[in-house]
């Protein structure tokens, strides 16, 4: 007679990655949850889970005005966001990305605000009427000739009714001044 093999128990849900980073996804949700949730409330409007994508250049010059552009957009459709992206501005990339805290009805206004450090937004706060469909923001960014070369930090907070649900945090670098 032998003893049993050992059981080894994992504390990690699987969304670990290499070098212990836990990446961020949205919560999980049964399609059968779902629909029968939408089959017994079939007099309210669907809501969805949000995800939200912040596109930009990398790198900036002091001086320079650019634009960065926020999609709303539900979670399947990241890749199609990417693509649309880049077809709107050749030199955007992903610089933020996170989902927001709660699923948001369909005609719900929602509210996205934008700050970075060491830059001026010509227009901070745009709305816009969430469709299930992604929608596109963009807000145009100037970087002051004065701005410090280096990491500048950005916030995007997504908000509903006057209530923050959800924050994006990325940054960009602002290159040396040319003399």
């Amino acid at each position: 007679m032998t003893a049993p093999a050992p059981v080894h128990w994992h504390t990690t849900d699987g969304t670990e990655e290499p070098g212990g980073a836990i990446t961020s996804a949205p919560p999980p949700r049964s399609v059968v949850w779902k629909k029968m949730k939408r089959n017994l409330l079939f007099w309210q409007t669907a809501s969805d889970t949000i995800q939200a994508s912040v596109f930009g250049p990398p790198a900036v010059t002091p001086g320079q005005t650019t634009r960065l552009t926020v999609f709303l957009h539900p979670p399947g459709a990241a890749g199609s966001v990417r693509t649309l992206s880049r077809a709107f501005q050749h030199d955007a990339e992903l610089i933020g990305t996170g989902y927001l805290t709660r699923e948001v009805r369909r005609t719900s206004e929602i509210a996205v605000h934008l700050s970075v450090a060491n830059a001026g937004v010509a227009k901070t706060l745009l709305r816009c009427q969430w469709r299930g469909q992604p929608q596109r923001l963009g807000f145009d960014l100037h970087v002051p000739w004065e701005s410090p070369e280096g990491a500048s930090p950005g916030l995007v907070s997504v908000g509903l009714s006057g209530v923050r649900i959800g924050q994006i945090e990325f940054q960009f670098h602002v290159l040396p001044r040319k003399a």
